[in-house]
């Protein structure tokens, strides 16, 4: 907010998420001197005819009156219903992760008629079109945009951090490329145990991802590596953090090229390059993300035949 020179007083945050999340993130956001919050149960389309229509009623309300529209996901139906009401007179995509590369492939695609949009504006009884133009504001080269966006760069500060390095345990990024069906499962497993037979001799924890299947976490488990699990984002636990693994493995997370540049101490990062034919979905996409992260000198990518 400190970037767009917006007070406290005059932002309006609404958050989407599972009940169960919502009062812890309340706290964290309202500590943070936000005063105009509120959470609403995150829904999918399907959910309308399962009764989500009092919560769909309730978000239309209270998004009235917007002239600048944040967006933390572009694809999701909430995302799309307030661009369509509101049409802002600015839109920004904040979505950091790895969705801000694919928003970029999805506007750059001959656009024809969308059978899908066209039944939810029916059932949603709203005309729902995605935006004409919006504002990316990410820290990455995105690539060839689309002409009517633009692009509002920024850089992170790097701080100071206290920390110790321990060379008897390693640390696994755990990921839900195989859940979001990327890779299929036994690829990302044997990946998992290609790691684990590398370093044999060592310690290993694996930091769960939010979206992970529990029954996968459990068979990681049964290999005899700690399973982590943590409501906060791993930059931020990072940050707590006094001692961790010296080496540590990702997948094409955001997660190591934001530590690199976040703090001065970080421990060796290895970030496993998947090979194009084992992605399942968006190839261009997932390299192009690569060709990214191979510009920090921070992370070291590795092939999986190179394990």
């Amino acid at each position: 907010m400190r970037w767009f020179n917006l007070s406290n007083d005059n932002v309006q945050i609404i958050l989407m998420c599972q009940r169960s999340e919502a009062k812890e993130l309340l706290k964290k956001i309202k500590e943070l001197g936000f005063k105009n919050v509120e959470s609403f149960e995150y829904w999918k389309f399907k959910d309308l005819i399962r009764g989500a229509a009092n919560e769909f009623n309730s978000f239309l309300k209270k998004i009235e009156g917007c002239k600048r529209l944040y967006l933390s996901q572009y694809f999701a139906d909430y995302s799309l219903i307030a661009a369509s009401v509101l049409k802002p007179s600015t839109l920004y995509v904040m979505d950091e992760g790895t969705a801000s590369f694919l928003v970029v492939s999805s506007r750059n695609k001959k656009k024809i008629l969308d059978w899908k949009l066209l039944i939810k504006s029916i059932l949603y009884k709203k005309c729902l079109k995605f935006p004409k133009s919006i504002s990316y504001f990410t820290q990455y080269d995105l690539g060839n945009i689309s002409i009517s966006d633009s692009i509002v760069k920024y850089s992170l500060l790097k701080r100071d951090n206290v920390i110790t390095l321990d060379d008897n345990s390693i640390l696994i990024l755990g990921s839900s490329v195989v859940e979001v069906e990327v890779v299929v499962f036994p690829t990302y497993m044997s990946i998992i145990k290609k790691i684990k037979d590398c370093h044999s001799d060592k310690k290993i924890f694996y930091y769960a991802h939010r979206k992970e299947d529990e029954n996968k976490l459990e068979l990681i488990k049964n290999m005899g590596i700690s399973i982590v699990n943590s409501d906060q984002p791993f930059e931020s636990h990072f940050g707590e953090l006094v001692k961790t693994s010296s080496i540590y493995y990702s997948f094409y997370s955001p997660i190591f090229d934001n530590i690199s540049k976040l703090y001065n101490n970080i421990p060796e990062l290895r970030m496993i390059k998947f090979q194009e034919s084992d992605v399942l979905r968006n190839k261009k996409v997932v390299m192009n993300i690569y060709y990214n992260y191979s510009k920090n000198d921070s992370v070291k990518l590795i092939n999986i035949d190179k394990l």
